[in-house]
């Protein structure tokens, strides 16, 4: 039970299921005084909580200190509704209510929206981390848009330091602001105001082709102020009767300056000055963590939390594993992750969605030149190059994608379903090679490179690979051809390669750039549909791509289609990997008969044991056998526990335990 003081009957007391009767409770070192209705309370439903709460520790009239054994009495006296006290919902780590409640839509933030770093420990890359978005932002938009950057961090406020020596006798400061809030009617005006002294505290970030001009707040404008702070976020949050008023604010400083996103720097570790932006579920999130087990733990907790007290949202946040050494092996790595992602990968699978492991996470190797960070333009410069700021700007970019609310040009729909009848008709007709008619081979780098090598001479070549890669197609082809010189010529003739962008750019047509509207956190289509089609060995057979056209293309979209920027619909894609399933285990059963009489033991399960991941006790297999999957890249394991791809699962009728759908994706990525 653990009661040491007062304090921890009251937060007990508090964290309950209030009965109807009780206005409020009031706490004190030797007694409960509960306020009540009298006309609907009932006694025996106080005992009964009471019971249930303090269990031995409560005698019927009193509660026990569980450390020094002193009592504190429990009395009554009567109210009514007036005395009723509101239970505090604000977004503070100590006030918020324990129930993970459906909160009613909260209305977009009113400015500029607003973008909060946090981390559990100190020294793992955070203030960099920030550092480099800012930085990205310049390179991508140069002076097209503007940051307010604003350094909350009160203990160890590294932006301030780093920033035109220290930003002492600053116009204005972070705490001045917190004050302001407390003190005055939030409004427009206060906001420009205040703007109008940001503006003159000013940072510049270089680019290859310019300097750009963006806005700081620094943490305080003069020592003393670090020494005596008055106004906490407790305090704002009551003052102005609104639990999100200080992230609300600081969008609406952004927008007076006009500025096109406000990133803010949080303290470390569990601390109310960090908790409004945390538990703002508008506010996006960036946690910063090393592989340290306090770092991870920490962490986890802080995740943990949130998912507890806020309704959805924590999948959208973003997690940065920093400072992974060199020679972490990848086992270690993928473990620190499942612990670490629990609580947001528990929160996927709940919902309806394809997001995979990377739209989260992100990896940032050791840096040792980062170790000790210098001035803030000295940080700039030591970051051209790195791989944390090629990070950087791919967020910077989604971020502002993620703005638009168009999702590309309109396309006719008749033309979208004469388009998608004659792809399903050619896909039914070329799955294997053995019946397509076609001969407008796609000429990769590898056929190229042997006609390059034997354009004077045929070549003697054998031609190897697993079953669906194309050898027998390409065999057609050149049998075809009927000479070396016209297999020659028809290359040549039918010169389709493309550049990597140029390929993405089609296929973006065709099936979206995501598994959802452009602006969502759904996974790109192209990454999802080639891991959902693959095996753990990262094989994808053409057959399989063949497959995957002609069952997403059997269904034309009606008048009503919400995805008319593309041919085939998130619907349409996510109901053709289970039919693509059920024909890759029917091609197994035909060909690879050795391999199918082990798969058969696991398709034969009870439902009730057909969860992922199983355990080794639960498989029923030989070290040989499992050996055999493995290496066909049916089944994979990981800290002793095995997992089937996608291309089977299905097909096998295996469901996810919870939190291992986005695991088994991100293994499949590799």
């Amino acid at each position: 039970m653990q009661i040491f003081t007062w304090h921890d009957i009251e937060r007990k007391i508090n964290k309950a299921k209030w009965p109807k009767s009780w206005n409020r409770v009031d706490v004190y070192h030797d007694e409960v005084v509960i306020n009540i209705c009298p006309e609907i309370h009932d006694p025996e439903e106080d005992k009964q909580l009471f019971e249930n709460i303090f269990e031995k520790f409560f005698d019927g009239e009193s509660i026990e200190n569980e450390f020094d054994h002193t009592k504190l009495t429990v009395l009554y006296e009567e109210g009514d509704q007036t005395d009723r006290f509101r239970r505090a919902d604000a977004p503070l780590f100590k006030d918020i209510s324990l129930e993970n409640k459906a909160e009613s839509k909260v209305p977009k933030l009113p400015g500029a929206p607003v973008m909060a770093f946090h981390s559990y420990k100190g020294g793992v890359g955070r203030t960099l981390s920030l550092i480099a978005l800012a930085k990205g932002i310049a390179e991508l938009y140069g002076d097209k848009k503007k940051v307010l950057i604003i350094d909350s961090d009160l203990e160890a406020p590294g932006l301030t330091w780093m920033i035109n020596g220290g930003q002492e006798h600053a116009a204005i400061s972070y705490l001045d602001v917190l004050s302001l809030m407390h003190f005055h009617d939030i409004n427009t005006e206060l906001a420009e105001k205040i703007a109008g002294l940001v503006r003159k505290s000013s940072l510049t970030i270089s680019t290859e082709k310019l300097e750009t001009e963006h806005y700081f707040l620094p943490v305080y404008r003069e020592k003393e102020q670090l020494l005596d702070i008055f106004s906490s976020p407790e305090k704002i949050i009551a003052n102005q009767n609104n639990k999100y008023i200080i992230s609300e604010f600081l969008s609406m400083i952004g927008a007076a300056l006009e500025a096109d996103i406000v990133l803010v720097d949080l303290r470390a570790g569990v601390t109310e000055f960090s908790a409004p932006f945390l538990f703002d579920p508008r506010v996006q999130k960036y946690f910063v963590t090393s592989t340290s087990m306090q770092s991870i733990k920490g962490t986890q907790m802080l995740l943990e939390e949130i998912q507890q007290k806020i309704s959805g949202n924590l999948w959208e946040s973003k997690i940065l594993l920093t400072m992974i050494p060199p020679e972490m092996e990848e086992n270690t790595i993928r473990q620190i992750e499942d612990e670490l992602l629990e609580a947001i990968e528990r929160e996927i699978d709940s919902k309806d969605t394809t997001i995979l492991r990377e739209d989260y996470l992100v990896r940032v190797r050791f840096d040792s030149p980062f170790i000790s960070l210098g001035e803030f333009s000295q940080i700039c410069s030591m970051l051209k190059g790195k791989r944390l700021l090629d990070i950087m700007e791919e967020n910077a970019e989604s971020i502002f994608d993620n703005g638009q609310e168009t999702d590309g040009a309109i396309l006719p729909l008749r033309e979208v379903r004469e388009t998608l009848q004659r792809l399903h008709n050619l896909a039914a007709a070329e799955i294997t090679a053995e019946g397509t008619k076609s001969m407008n081979m796609l000429a990769t780098a590898s056929i190229r490179e042997i006609v390059k090598d034997y354009q004077d001479e045929v070549p003697q070549i054998a031609v190897l690979g697993e079953k669906g890669s194309g050898k027998t197609y390409l065999y057609k082809q050149m049998l075809a051809a009927k000479t070396w010189a016209g297999f020659q010529r028809n290359l040549k003739k039918e010169d389709v390669e493309e550049s990597r962008e140029a390929l993405e750019e089609r296929l973006e047509l065709l099936w979206g750039k995501k598994l959802g509207k452009n602006h969502s956190r759904e996974a790109a289509s192209s990454r999802w549909i080639i891991v959902a089609l693959s095996d753990f060995n990262r094989h994808l057979q053409a057959r399989d791509i063949v497959r995957f056209l002609k069952f997403s293309t059997e269904n034309l979209p009606g008048s009503a289609s919400e995805y008319l920027d593309r041919f085939i619909v998130p619907a349409e894609i996510r109901q053709a990997i289970p039919k693509c399933s059920k024909e890759k285990l029917a091609e197994i059963k035909t060909e690879m008969k050795s391999i199918y009489q082990i798969l058969e033991r696991l398709m034969n399960m009870s439902e009730e044991e057909k969860r992922l991941p199983l355990l080794l006790d639960k498989i029923n297999l030989t070290g040989e056998e499992i050996s055999k999957l493995e290496n066909q890249g049916y089944l994979i394991s990981l800290d002793k526990k095995y997992y089937l791809p996608e291309i089977i699962r299905t097909a096998f009728g295996f469901r996810y335990e919870k939190g291992a759908r986005p695991r088994v994706l991100s293994l499949l990525k590799g």
